[in-house]
């Protein structure tokens, strides 16, 4: 009896771990199509538009004073 406990208690760990691996595989492909259409021109026009329109809003004598002084 405590031997199939034993046999139990390994095939539960063991079915576990598979399916964490197949989760994480998954999760580290999603990842990636994340990542890959971050870069796309379609999500760099937002930030590029977003960054025009804060530029088009602060006065010309503030722009080119970033350096400290």
């Amino acid at each position: 009896m405590p031997l199939f406990i034993i046999a139990a208690a390994i095939v539960a760990l063991a079915l576990l771990l598979i399916v964490r691996r197949t989760k994480r595989s998954d999760d580290a492909v999603s990842d990636f199509r994340r990542q890959i259409n971050a870069l796309s021109s379609d999500a760099r026009k937002n930030v590029t538009d977003r960054v025009r329109q804060i530029s088009d809003e602060v006065p010309e004598d503030e722009q080119g004073g970033s350096n400290g002084s």
